[in-house]
């Protein structure tokens, strides 16, 4: 290719041709015929004559195509490896010759081996942190193969090329800390005549190595290559669009002067306009509208300075009723440079209520402190961030809070404490006068569990829980057992231990079902010393909830059980080949575990892990077919609306009431003695401190019922009750639990789910959609002993009845031995197995017994 400030010449290699080019002779020299593939673009008057234009367009075609022998800063840059002058250095310390060189920059160990022409052979990156990025090239200088390690993970990409250099095709294959594939991605990508990318496929396959989803972009491009318009659409297994992308791009002098992005997903679709400077690369404006299925919308305007940097923004969202929700301006100032952040601040309203925030940035640009005003449950609050903990909490924890009363006058302050790691020690309430009235100190261990706050992690379930055990004596108890402090025998570093009674229940499954003892992760106690959990201190907000030492002590033990259990399910599944994933988590009871080992999860299983006892469950999944699901939204006064609901059928509204009916028999003396019990719904969106977070699950704890009330406690804020009524509840909950919290108490309350009738248990040895393998505290037998009569538990699976019953008589409950002892089961109660013939597809066919029905277990002959 020509370089422009070189004026140097490099031999190209395109289609098999080869063409030796320089500055002299590129424009007005004849093509020969050992070059016909020019000819049909550059060439247009057929005169054999490049022309200035047509030298242009080559020229930049060259520099697309040509292979290099050496790693260039930009492929460098590319890679992550660093940015160019960290390239420069590597050139200069790096020998140029063949052979390894190590150097070293700050936490990273990069190593280069050269062949003999000094061309790169392989690169190596090794950090503290534990990550390795290997890369190796072929003899033109093209990565061949990446590999990214880590300690609980690795990607490993191939990539192929033509001989024309294009790149045609990777792979790459994803694999968790037992280097088991978890994901395997191929992608092919085809050229024009000329070099021009025309088309990619990309296809994902999950585990089993099934097809999961398959992506393909076909590319227009004009005359001198450039796309013009790009359509993109990805489908799933069954071959339904998921979503669909279409791009239109004009051009100008042969820069890109504007782009116009058409998108749709199942869930909603967006237009995007953008402009660019005559550079053909740097922005200068961008409008975006979106519209989502349930009927809300955003609006988005942005414009950019000179260097590309954002100046103004004004966005605009609507509920689905049309109302805004948010009107926000933002104008963004830098230094003089143009391009170091300065100050940017933001001014509007929001839910109909004044609401601003300004940042301000040091000369490096460095955030050094924000200032928020905005509204909470009908009254001001005034909040600024500074220090160590702005730069550790990333503005969810202020350093000073002012809240104000509804007339304007000063209610409290509160000023938060931080040591000079930013991490949160203690807060002081103060009076509208600066008068201390009360101080809370996070800095002790001691089993009380204080006021926590969810942040930035998706752990509802877990404070849910912990907060419903918080509402009674037993739960407190309960809680105060599982923390203990020690010494570390070595360095006599003060220790935290906490353990979970639901994991030693784990543990025995485990062992029962056959995994042997050396194969099991999951721990029934977790440990961690001071300066461990200081340095888990140090990311609350961001990752942990804010407050209390204990809830994080907490969090960071349940993401480590739930971690190890994920290793577990794996050996769960060899013991029992026919167990469904489904069933693999409900015996682990990390229902809902994802690539987030905290986030997202059942509070039903929080409940277990902390008390060891069995919770029954009301669980309901909404259909997004259905016309009739429940919409839930959570202002900035936290309380909670719902527009429609689910159809409730008589016994599932039964269920939930008998369940509510225990809660408020036990709330007669004003507090909650014997029981924990949660809810959960799907929230469309809610306002956080301001700030408006999109939808999901959402678990509350239940504090109290008072007749037709049921009063609740938002994990993001439990110092205040949502007050709903019983029929609110049930026509948007799409789970209730309530867990006994000591012996004397009935647990004899269903727990279904589906589309009327009952949800029969799935297939397999694991429990059914109650979320456990049965209740502990019910009536009747607790086990199923051979010629007895047995009283059927709430949650209580028919095939998980079979299998605790085969296990009492020392026979293995292979799904063989289930089958024979189900005809045996059958022919000594007839009619008491039933059959799912509801709405519900998932269930439909499956066998169940009804709660509470008494039944004879046989002696069985297998």
């Amino acid at each position: 290719m020509v370089d422009s400030v070189g004026k140097q010449n490099v031999n190209l290699s395109i289609k098999g041709s080869k063409a030796k080019l320089n500055t002299k002779n590129l424009n007005g020299t004849l093509i020969t015929k050992d070059t016909p593939i020019f000819m049909k673009k550059y060439d247009k008057n057929g005169d054999g004559v490049i022309t200035n234009e047509e030298a242009e367009v080559l020229l930049a075609d060259l520099k697309k195509a040509a292979g290099n022998n050496t790693l260039s800063a930009r492929e460098f840059e590319k890679a992550g490896f660093g940015n160019k002058s960290e390239f420069e250095k590597l050139k200069t310390s790096a020998d140029t010759k063949s052979g390894k060189t190590t150097i070293q920059n700050g936490d990273v160990t990069t190593t280069v081996t050269k062949n003999d022409d000094g061309s790169f052979s392989r690169v190596t990156h090794n950090s503290k942190k534990g990550i390795t990025v290997a890369s190796n090239y072929d003899a033109n200088g093209r990565v061949v193969s990446q590999n990214i390690k880590t300690s609980s993970s690795s990607v490993s990409t191939a990539y192929n090329y033509d001989k024309a250099g294009n790149l045609i095709g990777t792979e790459q294959v994803k694999k968790d800390e037992k280097s088991q594939v978890t994901q395997r991605t191929k992608e092919s990508i085809s050229y024009d005549e000329y070099g021009h990318k025309i088309g990619t496929k990309r296809n994902v396959y999950a585990t089993n190595g099934k097809l999961a989803t398959s992506t393909t972009i076909r590319f227009e491009n004009d005359a001198a290559g450039n796309p013009v318009k790009i359509t993109g659409t990805t489908t799933n297994a069954d071959g339904k669009v998921m979503a669909k992308k279409v791009e239109t791009r004009q051009y100008k002098n042969g820069k890109l002067a504007s782009a116009k992005v058409s998108s749709s997903t199942t869930t909603s679709s967006s237009v995007t306009s953008k402009t660019y400077a005559a550079d053909g690369k740097t922005p200068i404006s961008v409008v975006n509208d979106t519209k989502n299925k349930d009927g809300s919308s955003a609006h988005t305007e942005q414009t950019f300075n000179k260097n590309g940097k954002i100046a103004t923004q004004h966005n605009i969202q609507k509920a689905k009723t049309g109302d805004v929700l948010s009107d926000i301006t933002a104008k963004f100032e830098y230094a003089a440079d143009g391009k170091t952040p300065k100050k940017q601040t933001e001014i509007g309203t929001k839910e109909n209520k004044p609401y601003s925030r300004v940042s301000n940035f040091d000369e490096k640009g460095k955030l050094k402190s924000i200032d928020t005003s905005y509204y909470k449950r009908g009254a001001k609050v005034e909040e600024h961030y500074e220090g160590a903990n702005l730069e550790n909490r990333k503005g969810l924890v202020p350093s000073k809070q002012i809240a104000y009363n509804k007339d304007g006058s000063v209610k409290e302050i509160t000023i938060n404490k931080f040591d000079k790691d930013g991490v949160l020690i203690g807060s002081e309430i103060q009076d509208k006068n600066g008068k201390t009235i009360a101080t809370h100190d996070f800095t002790a261990v001691d089993g009380n569990f204080d006021t926590s706050y969810q942040k930035g992690r998706g752990d509802c379930y877990l404070l849910a829980g912990l907060n419903s055990l918080r509402e009674s004596s037993q739960g407190r108890e309960d809680l105060k057992k599982i923390i203990t402090t020690g010494k570390d025998p070595k360095t006599g570093e003060t220790t935290y231990t906490v353990t979970f009674p639901g994991a030693k229940k784990v543990r025995e499954k485990l062992l029962a079902a056959g995994v042997p003892e050396k194969d099991i992760n999951i721990k029934e106690s977790y440990t961690y010393t001071e300066s461990q959990l200081h340095e888990k201190a140090k990311l609350a907000g961001p990752k942990y909830s804010t407050g209390d030492k204990d809830v994080l002590l907490l969090e960071v033990s349940y993401e480590q059980y739930r971690t190890d259990a994920k290793n577990d399910k794996a050996d769960l599944k060899k013991a029992k080949p026919n167990m469904s994933d489904r069933d693999l988590e409900v015996a682990l009871h990390v229902r809902g575990v994802n690539k987030d080992n905290l986030s997202g999860g059942k509070a039903g299983d929080a409940v277990f892990m902390l008390t060891g006892r069995e919770t029954q469950e009301y669980q309901r999944t909404p259909n997004s077919n259905s016309t009739d699901n429940a919409v839930c939204s959570i202002d900035s006064n936290l309380n909670m609306s719902v527009v429609g609901g689910f159809k409730v059928d008589k016994k599932q509204s039964q269920q939930m009431d008998s369940m509510f009916d225990k809660v408020e028999q036990d709330c007669k003396d004003g507090k909650l003695d014997n029981y924990s019990a949660t809810v959960g719904f799907n929230v469309s969106q809610q306002t956080v401190n301001g700030k408006v977070i999109q939808g999901g699950g959402h678990a509350f704890s239940i504090s109290k019922v008072e007749g037709d009330k049921v009063y609740l406690r938002n994990p993001w804020d439990p110092t205040k009750e949502i007050v709903m009524t019983r029929d609110e509840v049930k026509k948007a909950a799409t789970s209730v639990t309530l867990t006994p919290l000591n012996s004397g108490t009935s647990g004899n309350t269903a727990g279904v789910g589906g589309n009327g009738g009952s949800t029969p248990a799935v297939s397999g040895n694991g429990a059914g959609n109650n979320g456990g393998n049965g209740a502990s505290s019910v009536s009747g037998n607790s086990a199923p002993v051979a010629g007895q009569s047995f009283k059927v538990p709430a949650g209580k699976g028919y095939r998980t009845l079979l299998a605790e019953a085969l296990t009492a008589q020392g026979i293995d409950p292979t799904p063989e031995n289930i089958e024979k002892a189900s005809k045996q089961f059958k022919a000594a109660n007839k009619g008491a197995v039933q059959t799912y013939k509801g709405s519900n597809a998932k269930y439909r066919g499956n066998e169940f017994l009804y709660q509470d029905a008494v039944v004879v277990i046989p002696k069985f002959q297998v």
